[in-house]
């Protein structure tokens, strides 16, 4: 991980070690504080807490390339949950390409994100989703205006006509975003692993 991309998410979106270390600093004033009872110290004393409200504020506002991706999978994510795939389609490039399940079949879409959307509307219909939930924390590296998302998910499916309906499928992505002005859309979808109908 370049540097930059380290101080990024110890500052914007992980802390805790920030704040480990201005508690350590405050204890140490504060012992150096009660040894003199100096008004210098006293003073430096509000430091450590000053700069720990700078920091959560900071965290607060500043929204991360790795942070915007995980809301925008969350946002799709509730999305097919509710049955309503058209409101993927903003977050998929023009150029998507789709890559079957391994397993499955041994085709790809490629550039053509109505098709992909319009598949997972039939796909959906006779299969709904019910639950979608990652199995652990997914992993982002962004590089510049790409970035590669791998995510371990369980997709619960309701009842439905489909072969899936009532299952439950274990799926891991590999999805390959990309930034186009100010918003990072979806261009490679790689599902690996079988579904397990």
């Amino acid at each position: 991980m370049p540097a930059m991309e380290a101080l990024k998410e110890i500052f914007f979106e992980s802390p805790f070690y920030v704040y480990v270390v201005l508690a350590a600093a405050e204890l140490v004033l504060a012992v150096m504080y009660f040894g003199t009872r100096s008004r210098n110290r006293l003073r430096l004393l509000l430091v450590p807490p000053a700069l720990a409200v700078l920091v959560f504020t900071v965290e607060r506002l500043v929204v991360t390339d790795r942070e915007q991706i995980l809301a925008d999978t969350n946002a799709i994510c509730e999305a097919i949950k509710q049955n309503r795939i058209d409101d993927v389609a903003p977050y998929l490039s023009d150029g998507v390409t789709f890559h079957a399940v391994e397993g499955v079949g041994d085709f790809g879409l490629q550039g053509h994100r109505n098709l992909v959307i319009s598949m997972g509307t039939t796909f959906l219909r006779v299969n709904p989703v019910s639950e979608i939930s990652f199995t652990k924390k997914p992993k982002i590296e962004v590089n510049g205006k790409f970035a590669r998302m791998h995510a371990a998910t369980l997709i619960r499916f309701g009842n439905g006509a489909g072969p899936a309906a009532g299952q439950s499928a274990a799926v891991q992505w590999d999805l390959l975003w990309i930034k186009v002005a100010d918003n990072w859309l979806i261009d490679e979808i790689t599902p690996k692993y079988g579904v397990e109908f």
